[in-house]
């Protein structure tokens, strides 16, 4: 069976557009235009952020998004902001048969140089009822390293513990070099390992080196520059192609994959 697979940081529903606007409406348009099986989302919430008023939404965002989608969803608080939750969430057209929330532990220290830098993360992990069961992990890494430390620690930890097939995915905040990432790919296969790299972030680099270095160096909007988002497979799924979905709804692009359940990845 193949199943087309998205992970996607949404920003907070805010734009990557000059004027950036905030908008999950936007954000539910995107992911309608790609109907994937399933969505793993980082970035969620309707807290005030950015110069933006709090989401005028009675709903949850996962739960909005569902609504948009026609979609099965799950929401994966990390921390709150002015009495909203935030953290991580999941779509699925098929039902969620179980779901929880794994807080990441925060680093015991916490050293000043990277005081502005720490948050707590969470790890949705969601067990979708298709084809037998598989489960799926969603999280958005920090970008400290005592913190990136932690992360794998706690997302080994449950990977041993899961008989089913696995995917896991999310904004990693590393490049394909980086050293934090070696243990996933001990254990998973990199769904974009021998395809061309899927470059996610920023979904719009002229805004992001600015317009004037963009122009001399004849950068194209959507022209993204790095890999730091992610999808990993158990052995049980065999990937058949990679592709980015180009939109400035976030900062990040949706990196797609569609994998066949049942092959050796």
């Amino acid at each position: 069976m193949e199943l087309k697979i998205v992970s996607y940081n949404i920003m907070s529903g805010r734009t990557y557009t000059t004027p950036p606007v905030r908008n999950y409406d936007f954000c539910a348009e995107v992911i309608n235009s790609i109907s994937p099986d399933i969505i793993g989302l980082n970035e969620v919430g309707k807290h005030a952020t950015a110069g933006f008023p709090a989401v005028d939404i009675k709903e949850e965002v996962t739960e909005y998004l569902g609504k948009k989608t026609g979609m099965y969803h799950y929401f994966a608080k990390a921390i709150e902001f002015g009495g909203h939750g935030y953290g991580n969430g999941i779509l699925s057209k098929y039902p969620i048969k179980s779901a929880k929330t794994v807080i990441i532990p925060d680093p015991e220290e916490k050293k000043e140089e990277y005081k502005v830098y720490y948050e707590t993360r969470s790890v949705l992990v969601a067990e979708i009822d298709v084809c037998g069961g598989i489960t799926v992990l969603v999280t958005h890494m920090g970008l400290v390293p005592e913190e990136k430390q932690n992360a794998i620690k706690t997302i080994l930890s449950l990977i041993e513990t899961i008989k089913t097939p696995v995917l896991f995915m999310g904004d990693f905040n590393m490049t394909p070099d980086d050293e934090y990432l070696k243990p996933f790919f001990e254990v998973l296969n990199d769904t974009a390992k021998g395809k061309n790299e899927p470059h996610t972030w920023p979904s719009d680099v002229s805004k992001y080196v600015g317009e004037y270095e963009a122009k001399i160096k004849n950068i194209k909007e959507n022209d993204a520059s790095r890999k730091i988002d992610y999808i990993f497979a158990s052995s049980h799924f065999e990937t058949k192609s990679v592709e980015v979905y180009q939109s400035t709804a976030s900062d990040h692009m949706p990196y797609i994959v569609k994998l066949e359940l049942g092959g050796n990845a």
